[in-house]
């Protein structure tokens, strides 16, 4: 079973294929990710951490690790 919405004795009956996209692994990955840059945008923009580690810190997130990621 890959998710709750799958199931060994329903099959896919409850499977939303939208749904699994927004749920699955990679798309999380990817809101964490985007909360972080924009976390390091704010607190460099206030001064909690220095301005050139905050655009450091974005600069890194935009590589997209998810490609090197097998998920």
């Amino acid at each position: 079973m890959n998710s709750i919405f799958e199931n060994f004795y329903i099959g896919d009956l409850l499977l939303d294929k939208k749904l699994k996209e927004i749920l699955s692994i990679k798309s999380s990955l990817n809101a964490v990710i985007l909360f972080e840059k924009k976390l390091a945008e704010v607190q460099g923009k206030l001064g909690i951490i220095p301005l050139k580690n905050s655009q450091s810190i974005k600069i890194s997130l935009e590589v997209n690790v998810l490609k090197k990621i097998k998920i």
